[in-house]
């Protein structure tokens, strides 16, 4: 800055050769370069229009413009004639979208509403929009973009069963009978997420260049199946049955046909009776003797390969819930132990470790959800449970 200073102090022939745009701010306000008002803009045209052959730069210096000025303005006065720029000029902004009426932009977002209305991108074409429009105006009447609550499928006929025993049950049992019921159940655990749960398992996050964690899915993940109990007082040994990987059924088909004679694909009826029923029922014995109770009651669902358990608990003089309703997976106690267990197995998972490994995994994750105090506090309030299912008219709980 001092040495333009001394420049153009000392040779101010030099300044202007050099720095012809630059103007002293002691020169007179009508010695300043025009351009930035309108009145100078048109300044500029009516120079032009008289010596349209001339140079921009020599246009500028008569209309006392910048010649950056003077080329911006007689380019848009070829191009509209005009010299008001679009941004203050009143009306609709020149390359903007077509205004639409208030009513007919409603129009449009009520035909989108449903499974199967238009999408965003079809209404904004037909009203000649910008989508963001579209999506603005969804928003400001109330409409979410979003897949909807995954429930249950329930036909009247589960629902009134439902209903039916929530209704007797709960009038018949108190919280602390509840408390000397056996529930058991089976449940299905991956080794890993697969490329589809992995998506929502990894979400998009900012990091460095470079520094974003690479999450390993598994193409194929292998699976264990377990079988368990729980009650107020202790749980059962886990049960691994068919449908755990690398783990064929022993027991085989019976059923006439082309796979007569080939492995069970998951668990049968035979299986149930001979390998899991009575080591459930083993355990639950040795639970309850412990606390001296001998009257407690076996909890297991409708299932077809279970049909046979009824009649085996039976011939051992063994109280069973007998009624339990088709889909009544929200008022079995054990479905709670199930998703503790999946979600802590979620936060321990490790793509090297061996399938042996991840069945011990499952085994220690079983010990350590099924503390005394937790199965406390789940067994508390069973009746309450109960009791939203008969307000909800046999529907399905939030449980």
């Amino acid at each position: 800055m001092l040495l333009f200073k001394v420049l153009t102090v000392a040779t101010p022939s030099l300044s202007r050769t050099y720095f012809p745009e630059r103007r002293s701010s002691n020169m007179p306000s009508s010695s300043k370069p025009t351009g930035r008002t309108l009145e100078g803009r048109w300044r500029i045209i009516a120079k032009y229009k008289k010596n349209k052959n001339g140079s921009i730069r020599s246009i500028a210096k008569a209309a006392n413009a910048t010649w950056r000025k003077a080329k911006k303005w007689i380019r848009m006065y070829r191009k509209t004639g005009n010299v008001i720029d679009p941004a203050t000029q009143p009306g609709p902004r020149v390359g903007s979208h077509r205004v639409v009426s208030t009513a007919a932009l409603r129009a449009g977002v009520h035909a989108m509403e449903g499974m199967n209305g238009k999408s965003t991108t079809e209404v904004a074409y037909d009203l000649g929009v910008s989508p963001n429009t579209v999506r603005r105006e969804a928003n400001a009447m109330g409409l979410s973009y979003d897949n909807g609550k995954e429930e249950v499928h329930l036909t009247p006929k589960q629902r009134a069963g439902r209903l039916n025993f929530a209704t007797t049950h709960a009038k018949t049992y108190r919280d602390a009978s509840w408390g000397n019921v056996f529930w058991t159940d089976s449940s299905i655990f991956e080794t890993g997420p697969t490329f589809r749960r992995s998506r929502h398992q990894n979400p998009k996050y900012w990091a460095k260049v470079g520094t974003h964690k690479t999450t390993a899915y598994t193409a194929h993940a292998q699976q264990v199946h377990v079988y368990g109990g729980v009650s107020r007082y202790g749980k059962s040994r886990l049960v691994f049955v068919t449908g755990t990987s690398n783990q064929p059924s022993k027991y085989a088909r019976t059923k006439a046909g082309p796979k007569k004679g080939t492995p069970q694909d998951g668990v049968c009826g035979a299986e149930y009776l001979n390998d899991v029923l009575p080591l459930l029922y083993k355990d639950a014995c040795a639970i309850f003797d412990r606390q001296g109770i001998t009257r407690w009651v076996f909890q297991q669902d409708l299932a077809t390969v279970h049909s046979g358990g009824i009649s085996w608990l039976k011939e051992k003089n063994q109280r069973v819930v007998d009624d339990w309703p088709s889909k009544g997976m929200d008022m079995n106690l054990i479905e709670h132990v199930w998703a503790m267990m999946g979600k802590a197995l979620r936060t321990e998972y490790d793509p090297n470790r061996t399938f042996d490994d991840f069945k011990d995994l499952v085994k220690r994750t079983w010990e350590r959800v099924c503390s005394r105090a937790y199965l406390r506090q789940l067994t508390d309030h069973p009746t309450t449970r109960l009791a939203e299912v008969v307000e909800m008219r046999g529907g399905m709980t939030k449980h």
